[in-house]
């Protein structure tokens, strides 16, 4: 029997359907070669209760996939392009990405029907690293962002564990 082309990818239901999408593409190109997914728990998936900045940012839901690639465990990887380091990993090269979907942020509140409704002031959460403003070293507190216009006083860090399944 003929080894299966593995192909490693975090076991969410979104990081499952992008390697199902990737394994429809390649099959016809290593057949007769049977084309496998390999799910991989990363650390960010281990600890879901710890925001992001706390387990170390950038890497947390990579560094597991790209570690079963250089061990030979995988054969390639997919992953969220969003969640992969800038910087290039030693051994690994990003050869090819998929078309890109829709686009855009999600806004979800129960008092208000759109993001510019929001009043003077608000408290905005996000999971993201990004979009947070920065405040300058040592300073405390909060820093207002610009957002439209209206002034947002605080975000406050936050963890979503909905797992986003792929599109339909």
């Amino acid at each position: 029997m003929t080894a299966p082309l593995r192909i490693g990818t975090r076991g969410s239901a979104l990081a499952l359907w992008q390697a199902q999408q990737v394994a429809d593409r390649l099959a016809p190109l290593a057949a007769p070669r049977p084309v496998d997914i390999v799910p991989i728990e990363t650390h960010g998936d281990r600890d879901q209760a710890s925001a992001l900045s706390r387990l170390g940012g950038f890497g947390v839901f990579t560094k597991a996939i790209q570690q079963a690639l250089l061990d030979g465990r995988v054969d390639l990887a997919v992953h969220s392009l969003k969640d992969l380091p800038t910087l290039p990993v030693p051994g690994i090269e990003c050869v090819a990405v998929l078309p890109r979907g829709p686009v855009g942020d999600a806004f979800v509140s129960v008092r208000y029907s759109r993001f510019e409704d929001l009043p003077e002031g608000a408290v905005v959460g996000t999971s993201s690293l990004r979009p947070a403003p920065r405040r300058p070293a040592g300073q405390r507190g909060h820093t207002p962002a610009q957002t439209g216009s209206r002034t947002i006083r605080r975000y406050r860090s936050g963890r979503s564990w909905t797992d986003t399944p792929g599109p339909t």
